[in-house]
C-alpha cells in the first residue's frame, strides 16, 4: 500500500512537470492560439496547485488569445472555467453568459466538452 501511494505521488509529480514544460513550449510559439493554451494549461497548473488568481490571470490570456484567433470553442471553455471560479454557484451574470452561450450552440453538455478543452480544472491525480 506504502508502494502504490509512492508510485501514484510520483506519477503525479511527473505529469504535472510534463505539463508546466509544455504550458512554457507552447507560450514560446508564433501563432498566438499555441500561447492562448499554454495560458490554458498553466491556468489548470494554478488550479491544482491553489493558486485562484494565478489560474484567474492565466484563464484571462487564454481567453483573450483564442477570442483573437476566432477560437469560440476553446475561449468559452476558458470563460467557463473562469466564471466557475470565481462563482462556484453559477449565479453571477458571466456564468449565465457562458451557460447561454453553450445552449445557442447545440452543446447540451457543456460541463463534458468544457472538460476535454481544459484538462486539468477538478481533476484529481492522485
Amino acid at each position: 500500500m506504502v508502494a502504490q501511494t509512492k508510485a501514484k505521488a510520483k506519477d503525479r509529480e511527473h505529469a504535472l512537470k510534463v505539463a508546466r514544460k509544455d504550458a512554457r513550449t507552447l507560450k514560446k510559439l508564433l501563432p498566438l492560439w499555441s500561447k492562448a493554451a499554454g495560458a490554458q494549461i498553466a491556468a489548470s497548473l494554478a488550479f491544482l496547485e491553489e493558486d485562484t488568481s494565478l489560474a484567474l490571470s492565466e484563464l484571462d490570456q487564454a481567453i483573450t488569445g483564442f477570442q483573437e484567433e476566432n477560437f469560440g470553442l476553446h475561449e468559452w471553455c476558458a470563460r467557463f472555467q473562469k466564471a466557475r471560479l470565481i462563482d462556484p454557484a453559477g449565479d453571477s451574470a458571466e456564468s449565465i453568459k457562458v451557460n447561454r452561450w453553450f445552449e445557442e450552440h447545440g452543446i447540451q453538455n457543456p460541463e463534458a466538452m468544457v472538460w476535454v478543452n481544459t484538462p486539468g480544472f477538478g481533476l484529481s491525480l492522485s
